[in-house]
């Protein structure tokens, strides 16, 4: 399997490839909403093996987190407070589980938590009654000698005592790229789990008008693998960054992105349009070489999905 980048052919594909990829993955979730009848393409690679939407905003866990939160993203309210936005986003993505933005019991209601012992009792809980505690999407590590719930709740507890830290740095820090190197000082909070809470707060007041939205993201070693698949430097981030701005100049300024796929979109009042960013060209191009590595005959994804006609 082509799975490190050195493996991979430089330039096997070109942007017109990627492009489909973008726009057939979000036409299968659109025709699966709609109710249609399977297939909902005739790809027989997208058919067959699961592949992450093309818009996060989309995914289960993304659209849970932002129910959980909704409420209490207005700063016109009166009980507006931007570091309990701001902790609510941090432990809900460590144990990353959809159920808990519904299940985890507070007195702020059901999900978002006002006092970090509620979170406490509802984790310990959880682990008491052999409850899920951790989704399978997110590589989690535990500390040796210390259950992995427990090792999180103390990851957990430094987020509640830092939230006035960080929502204050977050206020006047402009970019998503300084916010995310702050994150890297909380415990527990490596690259991966920093980019997923700094895309999160993008979406929200606390990051909304971050001026680099447009300019940065955090090249993983998936989009890595798909930038060279395409034929763009990829040696490391600053690189990689200025590759995926350029991707994302051709795919808009040639029209290759189909906006119509975007229409659908579920964003609050802070964000009325369905925007395609730099963090859809990173996420894409991940997923997009999983896509290549079937169709090249270099391995295959670990999911399995049930699209073919029944």
């Amino acid at each position: 399997m082509a799975s490190r980048v050195k493996d991979i052919k430089f330039g096997s594909v070109d942007i017109t490839d990627f492009a489909y990829w973008i726009n057939e993955r979000h036409r299968i979730y659109l025709k699966k909403e709609a109710g249609e009848p399977k297939p909902w393409t005739d790809d027989k690679i997208l058919q067959r093996y699961k592949f992450t939407n093309t818009f996060r905003q989309l995914d289960r866990g993304t659209v849970a987190l932002r129910d959980m939160i909704s409420d209490h993203d207005h700063v016109e309210n009166e009980d507006w407070h931007p570091e309990l936005l701001f902790f609510n986003i941090v432990w809900y993505r460590f144990f990353n589980w959809h159920v808990h933005a519904h299940t985890c019991l507070s007195i702020g209601g059901i999900g978002f938590v006002t006092k970090f012992t509620d979170l406490e009792t509802y984790i310990r809980k959880c682990k008491r009654t052999h409850k899920k505690i951790f989704t399978g999407a997110h590589m989690t590590t535990g500390v040796a000698f210390e259950e992995k719930h427990e090792s999180y709740l103390r990851a957990c507890a430094e987020a509640w005592n830092r939230r006035f830290e960080f929502t204050q740095g977050m206020m006047e820090l402009a970019t998503m790229q300084e916010v995310y190197e702050k994150l890297l000082s909380l415990y527990m909070v490596g690259k991966f789990i920093a980019y997923e809470l700094v895309c999160d707060f993008r979406f929200t007041t606390l990051l909304c008008n971050a001026t680099d939205k447009l300019t940065w993201a955090n090249m993983g070693p998936g989009a890595q693998r798909g930038l060279k698949r395409l034929g763009y430097p990829h040696k490391n981030q600053e690189e990689g960054c200025e590759s995926m701005v350029k991707i994302y100049g051709e795919l808009i300024g040639e029209e290759l992105i189909d906006h119509r796929v975007a229409e659908h979109l579920p964003f609050n009042e802070y964000h009325p349009n369905s925007p395609f960013e730099m963090r859809e060209v990173e996420h894409s191009l991940c997923e997009f070489d999983k896509y290549c590595r079937v169709r090249f005959g270099e391995g295959r994804p670990r999911g399995r999905y049930p699209g073919e006609k029944e």
